[in-house]
């Protein structure tokens, strides 16, 4: 399975909840920026792309599928809302296909915690920034059974 993880943009500090902080005009940016890059990987075409509620997430899911000339088939998955983690991830993978093309959009430190995991190093031990994306392999749904392809933080988008 190639697996996709993004981070989500750049979103309000306050909002009415956690759950509706909305995109900054410089989240906006930075979602389009995912996008372009992401519609430069041929492989992507035809991805899963599964998201969380939190609004901020799913409006850069929004933003990374309208802008995108690939076809993603999109999913709403409250498991991937804040507090993640790798298990729960991986129960999400065990319900597709191995042979699918997955893009997450989520939080930190969720991204993160999953990032380790696969790589098979501890939790907390690495930080994604807002709209960053990390490309693997996975070679198995354990720990350390994944193989890390591309990080690229957007400012290098």
């Amino acid at each position: 399975m190639r697996l996709v993880l993004v981070r989500h943009a750049d979103a309000e500090d306050y909002a009415g909840s956690d759950f509706q902080r909305n995109l900054t005009a410089k989240g906006i940016k930075q979602a389009r920026k995912v996008s372009t890059f992401l519609s430069g990987i041929e492989e992507l075409d035809k991805s899963i792309l599964i998201f969380s509620p939190y609004l901020r997430a799913a409006q850069t899911a929004k933003i990374i599928t309208e802008g995108s000339e690939h076809y993603y088939t999109t999913i709403e998955d409250k498991r991937l809302g804040c507090g993640m983690t790798p298990a729960e991830a991986m129960e999400i993978f065990k319900e597709l296909s191995f042979e699918d093309t997955v893009i997450m959009v989520g939080h930190e430190p969720d991204m993160g915690n999953l990032m380790a995991h696969l790589l098979g190093s501890p939790a907390h031990t690495l930080h994604v920034r807002k709209a960053s994306v990390a490309i693997f392999e996975v070679e198995g749904m354990r720990q350390g059974g994944g193989i890390l392809e591309a990080f690229v933080p957007c400012k290098y988008m």
